[in-house]
């Protein structure tokens, strides 16, 4: 009787922890990384910004659309382009409805 109660009591107290053991949450198109697990996107980059700060940035449409999809417009269509100027180095999603979004602001 008294293996099973030890048993039960083990048995309870790891379905009331393991619970609290989750996996962290990925992170979103411009927050700052070190590597690429860390992004939603799984694309950690380098930007131009100075000492070369690491943000995660889009990989593909999907990203962006899944980013941005409060605001949605129908039928809007999402790219994501190469690195400008305009987006310190990073790549960028460009919706053909609003427009540029860049992962970090522009300039």
């Amino acid at each position: 009787m008294k293996a099973f109660k030890l048993f039960f009591l083990v048995l309870l107290t790891l379905l009331f922890f393991l619970p609290l053991t989750t996996t962290a949450e990925k992170l979103p198109l411009g927050a700052s990384c070190t590597n690429n697990d860390q992004c939603k996107s799984t694309d950690c980059a380098e930007s131009d910004l100075p000492n070369d700060k690491e943000f995660c940035q889009c990989d593909s449409e999907k990203d962006c659309a899944e980013q941005y999809k409060d605001g949605a417009i129908e039928g809007e269509k999402w790219s994501c382009v190469g690195d400008s100027d305009a987006s310190q180095g990073l790549d960028y999603c460009l919706s053909d409805k609003r427009g540029p979004f860049y992962a970090i602001p522009a300039g």
